[in-house]
């Protein structure tokens, strides 16, 4: 009778793994990720809560016969900070229920590796290279007054180090299987070691201030590098306000030391650009290398400098066209040179063509026309000067700046252009006041006056076309 007892409780317990598989096997089939539906068949919720997936081959009767027990790991998971040197961290591993055995049923650390898993323990006992360090350890306590059972698998790990920097994985296993688990996230701060901003040249004054050489629109190479730091920063450049980083290649190398499991990582961070381009704007603006780790703001380091962009002289201020009346008396065209090495002084002269070329330096006049040259101080900017007494025919003519630094020697061509008018009135040209006295670009003021003239033309032709209309309302309403 106990044979045949034995015979068929045997033979239900096949049976009911062969509908497991069964059911596992068509959720397999018509769904990428089945969920043992058979868990929803059982009463206690915390077996419903912890059915897990079938595996590879449709299983999942050991997995339900597991969770009749009720097993299940309940701490949350976490992600934490801890200083270097900090005495004892404690990473939590509770599970509730009954039928942990430690050998069919274990429960393991493990550390998460990018390319593999590595086991802490076996049960109480620590693994190498863990044990060798005297500082991991398993705090295992059962509290089975507790509902339900509660059973305590903590990681202890004292006195921290960088080393101990990493994910921590708490997991219920049969064999090959996984029940349940939980993941811890520890976080070793550590500073930035070294933060270095460089390029082809740069000096440094008495008061330490750096400046780094650059010359208009040359390829210049440009590196920031970064040593140190975790997590590992994130590096960034700036010129002024604008982050320009984009412009940069970053190049990432990792130097482990320590045995698999226990390594440190020193990250050495180079972001660079081996043709890097200024411009004239760009002079005296600051450039600055940033690393800085995400979430731990006091882990921030900066390296700058100011930009000595050189180039050649540059001509503002004016235009290539500047309008007067005839007759008109003081008219100055006047222009902004600026340059760095800056423009020499001696360099600046107008070059007035004509029947004889004749040259204008500072102070000098001839034939009405008077050259000044003046110096801001402030930014070594030049501003340049031509004053007619009076403007006559012969004024109307090209005149040419010319400038020059160590880097170049450069001319700039100015038109005197006559200025006119279709209005008319009585005042003469040269007493005309506004903007037709100075340097205008755009629009002439014979080509404005053609303009009100249309509008006023357009104007009258509408009022005429509606004049009858308006006759007949005025009739309607006497």
């Amino acid at each position: 009778m106990a044979a045949t007892s034995v015979a068929e409780g045997r033979r239900a317990s096949r049976d009911l793994s062969e509908s497991i598989k069964f059911v596992c096997a068509a959720i397999e089939t018509e769904d990428k990720d089945p969920i043992c539906l058979v868990c929803a068949g059982f009463s206690r919720p915390r077996a419903r809560k912890t059915c897990t997936r079938c595996d590879s081959f449709g299983r999942c009767g050991a997995m339900l016969l597991f969770n009749l027990f009720g097993l299940d790991i309940v701490s949350r998971p976490g992600s934490l900070t801890e200083e270097n040197g900090s005495d004892e961290v404690i990473l939590g591993c509770v599970i509730h229920g009954e039928g942990l055995d430690f050998f069919f049923k274990q429960v393991i650390w493990s550390k998460v590796l990018p390319d593999r898993t590595l086991q802490i323990n076996t049960g109480a006992v620590i693994n190498e290279p863990f044990s060798a360090t005297g500082r991991y350890s398993i705090d295992m306590r059962k509290l089975e007054q507790k509902d339900p059972i509660e059973t305590h698998m903590n990681l202890v790990i004292r006195d921290i180090h960088l080393a101990d920097n990493g994910t921590y994985k708490c997991e219920i296993r049969e064999q090959e299987t996984t029940l349940s688990l939980v993941e811890h996230t520890m976080v070793v701060p550590a500073p930035i070691d070294d933060l270095t901003l460089f390029t082809n040249s740069s000096s440094t004054d008495a008061t330490g201030k750096t400046s780094y050489n650059f010359q208009e629109l040359v390829p210049t190479y440009v590196g920031c590098r970064s040593v140190g730091g975790n997590p590992m920063p994130q590096v960034r450049i700036y010129r002024g306000k604008a982050d320009i980083t984009e412009e940069f290649q970053t190049k990432v190398k990792e130097h482990k030391s320590g045995e698999v499991g226990l390594e440190e990582v020193m990250y050495d961070i180079n972001v660079y650009n081996a043709a890097f381009l200024s411009e004239a704007s760009h002079q005296g603006k600051n450039l600055k290398c940033v690393s800085r780790i995400h979430k731990l703001p006091q882990m921030k380091r900066m390296v700058s400098g100011t930009m000595d962009v050189q180039f050649p002289p540059q001509v503002s201020g004016c235009h290539e066209e500047s309008f007067a009346y005839m007759g008109k008396k003081d008219h100055v065209i006047s222009c902004k040179l600026s340059a760095n090495p800056p423009v020499v002084l001696s360099s600046v002269y107008w070059m007035v063509e004509g029947a004889n070329v004749t040259n204008l330096t500072n102070g000098e006049s001839k034939d009405g026309i008077t050259a000044n040259v003046t110096v801001n101080a402030e930014d070594n900017s030049i501003h340049v000067s031509l004053t007619f007494v009076e403007v006559d025919p012969a004024s109307y003519q090209k005149y040419i700046l010319r400038a020059a630094n160590a880097l170049a020697d450069k001319h700039y061509a100015i038109h005197l252009v006559a200025a006119t008018t279709t209005s008319t009135t009585t005042q003469t040209p040269a007493d005309l006041p506004g903007k037709n006295d100075y340097n205008i670009v755009g629009k002439k003021p014979q080509q404005r006056d053609g303009q009100m003239a249309a509008a006023k033309d357009s104007a009258t032709s509408l009022f005429a076309a509606h004049l009858p209309f308006l006759l007949i309302l005025l009739r309607l309403i006497c």
